[in-house]
């Protein structure tokens, strides 16, 4: 009788590990296997439609400190009239989420219409969700996440909704790699991240403008099935809950205007440059897995254009396809450089342990490579290449944001834009350590190589073969 319950137990085990490990392969396999960009995309890709030899009209800032991010944001939100678009890829209720979440409900209370896209990993802390129902309950709110958590559709899971942009009416917008978050705007204690945004503005331009085709991008993925509406009951249920969210939000918001009058003041446009032309560069916006359609037109970019190559970006994980591309820019008799997080001081624990693995392929393509080590993890993605293009947004070196994730690039024409983005890339750079071609450090007197922890070490070498195995999901 024991051994009968016995083998019947084990059987049940089996049945349950099989159903497990076959879930497993529908939820990764569809991921796995990379396309590169069709023939159409490559025929149809035009480095001259990026440049302008004339004035658009045009004009715009680069957003540097996180407190300067979150200030933009929030005059921004209070000067606008009529809408409020905004996608992120997470949005937490932290202090700098309240004051976002409490200045689009004060906008909405005044009659804008406001639409919000988050994917649908976030928020993830329940205790965030009464301000979301609170401001979704607002009639003129529209709140949507990307690609809801659907056990029935496993092949779906792994895709984000990674853009990050904020417009209003038809004047403005900004663009690029924060998220809303303490980590990312504003100066509050905790954990900080390094990132990058450009202010737009487009109210005296004529004809099409740029916000004319992000705005296009916006419907794409907002009209798409995959974009469900959230948070927008009104029921009994959970009514007191909204209700102090709402007296939290305006307590929020009345305390950030009396200590920053200047948050209603309008913006000085003396702090932008003019720029000749600005141009959207995206990946598909489906659902699943994608063709490296972004990443091809990065290249490319940097391939045809005139002048030296800085990139900028916080993880690096290449696939074949990838680091052949990234081999022809540096063979196309330019020099190329990138900065990372070295691999102590990349907050993605994965892509440091790629990192690890594949940075002496990526020096043997012909990239010179600086390490950042400050202890501050780096989230920026941006380049420039030679003295007029300027390129920022939310695309990491990634396969990940190569060929699952949604993924926004705004690339300017502009020498006086070029010009303030290099000031600013060069903090950065100057505070790095510069790698040599055989994997080595070049170091100045008194420079220190960057340190990698005994913890560290072990963690990246245990989770090396793993790593290597699920690459295709950093």
């Amino acid at each position: 009788g024991r051994e009968k319950k016995k083998g019947k137990s084990h059987g049940k085990g089996r049945i349950i590990l099989c159903c497990v490990l076959v879930y497993a392969a529908l939820v990764l396999l569809p991921y796995a296997f990379h396309s590169p960009v069709s023939a159409e995309t490559a025929e149809s890709f035009d480095t001259a439609l990026f440049y302008s030899d004339s004035l658009s009209g045009e004009r715009a800032s680069v957003i540097f400190s996180n407190e300067d991010a979150l200030e933009t944001r929030l005059r921004l939100i209070n000067s606008a009239d009529e809408r409020i678009i905004l996608s992120t890829f997470f949005f937490y209720a932290d202090e700098s989420g309240r004051e976002v979440l409490a200045a689009l409900s004060e906008a909405a209370d005044r009659g804008v219409e406001i639409k919000i896209i988050i994917d649908s990993i976030s928020p993830n802390n329940p205790a965030d969700y009464k301000y979301f129902r609170y401001l979704g309950s607002k009639e003129n709110v529209t709140i949507k996440r990307y690609n809801p958590i659907n056990i029935l559709k496993p092949h779906k899971l792994m895709a984000r909704l990674h853009d990050k942009y904020l417009i209003i009416d038809n004047e403005a917008y900004l663009l690029g790699g924060r998220n809303v978050a303490n980590l990312y705007l504003g100066d509050y204690p905790g954990k900080r991240n390094r990132d990058w945004d450009v202010l737009v503005y487009t109210g005296d331009a004529e004809g099409e403008t740029s916000l004319d085709v992000l705005l296009e991008y916006f419907d794409s993925v907002w009209n798409l099935k995959d974009s469900k509406v959230r948070y927008d009951s009104d029921s009994f249920i959970g009514r007191k809950s909204r209700e102090r969210a709402g007296e939290i939000l305006a307590e929020t918001y009345a305390a950030s205007i009396s200590e920053n009058p200047e948050l209603l003041e309008p913006f000085d446009l003396f702090r932008t440059v003019p720029i000749r032309k600005a141009s959207l560069i995206a990946n598909p916006v489906n659902a699943g897995m994608k063709r490296p359609v972004l990443y091809y037109q990065m290249t490319e970019l940097m391939k045809q254009a005139d002048g030296d190559v800085m990139l900028h970006t916080p993880y690096v994980a290449f696939s074949g396809y990838m680091k052949n591309l990234l081999e022809d820019v540096c063979s196309s008799g330019k020099k190329v450089t990138m900065l990372t997080n070295s691999v102590g001081n990349n907050a993605n624990l994965f892509g440091a342990s790629f990192y690890k693995i594949q940075r002496q392929q990526l020096l043997d393509c012909g990239v010179s490579i600086l390490e950042y080590d400050t202890g501050v993890s780096y989230h920026g993605k941006c380049f420039t290449v030679g003295d007029r293009i300027t390129s920022i947004g939310s695309f990491n070196c990634d396969m990940r944001s190569a060929y699952i994730d949604t993924e926004t690039m705004l690339v300017i024409d502009s020498p006086e834009l070029n010009s303030e983005m290099r000031a600013y890339m060069e903090r950065y750079e100057a505070e790095c350590a510069a790698v040599a071609p055989d994997g080595s450090y070049v170091l100045e007197p008194g420079e220190g190589a960057p340190q990698l922890s005994l913890s560290r070490k072990i963690l990246t070498t245990v989770l090396a073969p793993f790593v290597y195995v699920f690459q295709f999901l950093i």
